[in-house]
């Protein structure tokens, strides 16, 4: 007879305790909003190929050697850390690239305009290089959880 038993995946857990974590905590919890925001900016350049490439001049003119805004990823917490890091280091960027837009009397326009406002507020920028920080270590311990060869000795040493 076959003797099995569940293995669930530590990766996967962590992800929870990550998003309940930031659930659990006031400030944390209000600045998903702004990770929102930051999802609908990336969307908003990504989506339409004549912003991409309004965004993509600008970036060239500030000869910045940024990365391109990253997809943000919207089930796994600990994948977001790359969309928030390139969207903080193309944080100048955005603002000329928004300012230009918001400028349109249009539809676009007007969300440009909302995504500058958010843009501009000192805790956005605070929250999203804290957030930076702290799913920078998650990502790491993340990549370290889903090696083949990782025993339940090796995870317990990884997340004391």
């Amino acid at each position: 007879m076959l003797y099995m038993f569940t293995v669930y995946c530590v990766a996967h857990s962590l992800n929870l305790v990550v998003q309940d974590g930031m659930m659990s905590v006031d400030r944390s919890r209000d600045f998903l909003a702004r990770i929102l925001a930051i999802r609908s900016i990336i969307v908003f350049v990504r989506c339409s190929p004549k912003r991409q490439a309004i965004f993509n001049a600008l970036q060239s003119d500030q000869e910045l050697n940024s990365q391109s805004l990253h997809p943000f990823c919207s089930t796994r917490w600990c994948m977001r850390v790359k969309s928030l890091k390139t969207l903080y280091y193309n944080y100048a960027v955005l603002i000329k690239f928004l300012d230009n837009i918001s400028k349109e009397r249009s539809e676009n326009g007007a969300k440009a305009n909302g995504f500058l406002k958010q843009l501009h507020k000192y805790e956005f920028l605070f929250y999203t290089k804290v957030t930076i920080n702290i799913f920078e270590k998650v990502e790491l311990l993340n990549a370290e959880l889903q090696k083949i060869s990782l025993d339940f000795h090796e995870v317990k040493i990884l997340i004391v």
